[in-house]
């Protein structure tokens, strides 16, 4: 597998995201991507009056918005390139968890996360017997 540790990393914030209710469809600083560039810059995802936002460690609101609204602008590239992916492998990831086919049922972004599970798989290159066992991971939270 190609950068396990990356890819370990990363499903271990997703999941947690999961857990913790912070995956959210639509959401830019809770969605799949935002939730990656939360944990790779040491943002936290707050519910704050206008919904959920990144804080920095000093408490201050970060910029919420990592692409704009055509998609191609990307505003959020340190923090992009902060994650280890590159802004295709990015655009991939949101793609798998805002277009799964029943996105206003999946209100726990479970189904998303399957998606993106197989995303990652498909970057780094996984084994079928290592989707297996990401899956049972997710089965288990």
């Amino acid at each position: 597998m190609k950068n396990k540790e990356q890819f370990d990393n990363s499903i271990k914030v997703l999941v947690k995201a999961y857990l913790e209710g912070v995956l959210k469809h639509t959401h830019p600083c809770a969605c799949a991507v935002g939730n990656l560039i939360a944990a790779c810059n040491n943002y936290s995802i707050i519910n704050k009056k206008y919904g959920l936002q990144w804080e920095t460690e000093t408490g201050r609101d970060a910029y919420i918005n990592w692409m704009d609204e055509r998609g191609k602008n990307y505003t959020q590239i340190p923090e992009i390139k902060a994650t280890g992916y590159s802004i295709p492998e990015i655009v991939q990831i949101e793609k798998a968890f805002e277009q799964i086919d029943d996105v206003p049922s999946d209100t726990d972004g479970y189904k998303g996360l399957c998606a993106v599970c197989d995303v990652l798989f498909d970057i780094h290159k996984g084994s079928d017997k290592q989707l297996k066992l990401a899956k049972d991971r997710l089965i288990k939270a």
